[in-house]
């Protein structure tokens, strides 16, 4: 893939699957500087790997499944385990959001990720 090329498809794939992957992430890690991470993570190895895919569904299940592994990865690195932490507060739009929002921030992460999935990216 030529450099021009190469850096217009990582714009695209930015643009068009940025929110998705930090959502899922934050879902996943429960915490905004390790979704950032994550986040970080994912694209580089996009940009590391430049796969090639077979539809725009293979894409999508590509960068869930990188995602995913890479919040497990944080999740058990030994970084974590020696980490105290912060509670940061969230601002909602209303009360029903709060309350479902940290309804399913209770669920063990399977039920998480599934429910973040299916609601919020289809």
């Amino acid at each position: 893939m030529e450099y021009i090329d190469k850096n217009r498809y990582l714009e695209r794939m930015v643009e068009k699957y940025s929110d998705m992957i930090y959502r899922l992430a934050l879902v996943r890690t429960r915490s905004r500087e390790n979704s950032e991470d994550v986040y970080q993570e994912v694209f580089f190895r996009l940009a590391k790997k430049l796969p090639q895919f077979e539809s725009e569904e293979h894409e999508k299940a590509w960068l869930i499944r990188v995602t995913i592994n890479c919040s497990k990865n944080l999740l058990n690195s030994n970084y974590l385990k020696y980490k105290s932490e912060m509670k940061e507060d969230i601002t909602f739009e209303t009360k029903e959001r709060h309350d479902i929002y940290y309804a399913v921030e209770e669920l063990p992460l399977k039920y998480r990720t599934i429910i973040h999935l299916y609601y919020y990216e289809n």
